[in-house]
């Protein structure tokens, strides 16, 4: 999943398959260790202070372990030492995971992730400014310290990215490019268009994003029941109870987000994904041909 891109709705959907290929009786609250790991966000390949570690998640991966193990975690993408401790605790066979990332469309992604710290992390100081000042914030740090110097791929990875504040999980081509130059191979990728799942959410079997993830761990795993499918999250509303905002003005600051960084970005993503196809990678809903 990508943080802010509709992936707690998808983990929702996924959970009563995957619980019904688990140990019989294991607790999801107590993050025990079962064929199938069912916590959201534990984080340990993205953060390094993470209270878990991988052990107490997964115990040792085996040679054969029994069954799928997952770690749903919306911020490994995007995380500066997701790649290197992936290779750490798989080492030789780092190359046989398997990752699924759903891309947002990243000013829409930007704008959901500014309104949830908004609402949930008050504490965080740009979520006490109105969109439109929280955006030129961003637009301000681009032009002035990254825009010059960020032509290398892992430029937005360290902590000069901060000044970004909610855009900076929404460069997909720089993450995506990291994570291929650290020697994953497109063929270990599954990646579709954010809406792609929810488009297609009631048709449990043609849905494209689920076809997609069967074919590539097995037909049986992902057969989701109705009953389960009930609920969904997403990060609407605005701040109009602290800050009222201009629906003009908030318009007009996501056209800037466009226009002066993500056109550009999103230019240099599109040819990278065509191009990869050429290599492996399951571009879910792409009907084009390879470096179409």
């Amino acid at each position: 999943g990508i943080y802010k891109g509709g992936s707690t709705t998808f983990w929702l959907d996924l959970l009563p398959a995957l619980w019904n290929v688990s140990a019989e009786g294991a607790a999801i609250a107590d993050c025990p260790y079962n064929p199938l790991h069912l916590c959201k966000e534990p984080n340990w390949f993205g953060r390094p202070e993470s209270k878990y570690s991988f052990d107490t998640l997964w115990g040792r991966c085996t040679d054969d372990p029994p069954g799928v193990i997952m770690d749903f975690s919306t911020g490994t993408f995007y995380a500066f030492s997701a790649p290197a401790r992936v290779k750490m605790v798989y080492k030789q066979k780092y190359q046989e995971v398997i990752f699924a990332w759903g891309f947002r469309e990243p000013v829409n992604r930007t704008v959901s992730d500014y309104y949830y710290a908004s609402r949930l992390q008050p504490n965080k100081t740009w979520a006490n400014v109105s969109f439109p000042d929280h955006a030129q914030k961003i637009l301000r740090t681009w032009s002035q310290t990254l825009h010059g110097s960020c032509e290398n791929q892992s430029c937005l990875m360290g902590r000069g990215r901060e000044g970004l504040l909610s855009a900076k999980s929404s460069f997909y081509y720089r993450y995506l490019r990291k994570w291929l130059d650290e020697g994953f191979r497109a063929s270990q990728m599954v990646i579709y268009p954010g809406n792609l799942y929810m488009k297609h959410r009631d048709k449990l079997e043609t849905n494209p994003v689920l076809q997609a993830l069967r074919a590539r761990v097995g037909q049986s795993t992902f057969n989701l029941s109705r009953a389960w499918r009930n609920g969904r999250a997403a990060n609407k509303g605005s701040r109009a109870h602290v800050f009222p905002e201009n629906a003009t003005l908030v318009n007009e600051a996501k056209a800037r987000l466009e226009e002066e960084i993500f056109a550009a970005e999103n230019k240099k993503l599109f040819q990278l994904l065509a191009e990869e196809v050429g290599n492996g990678m399951t571009l879910v809903g792409y009907t084009g041909k390879a470096n179409d």
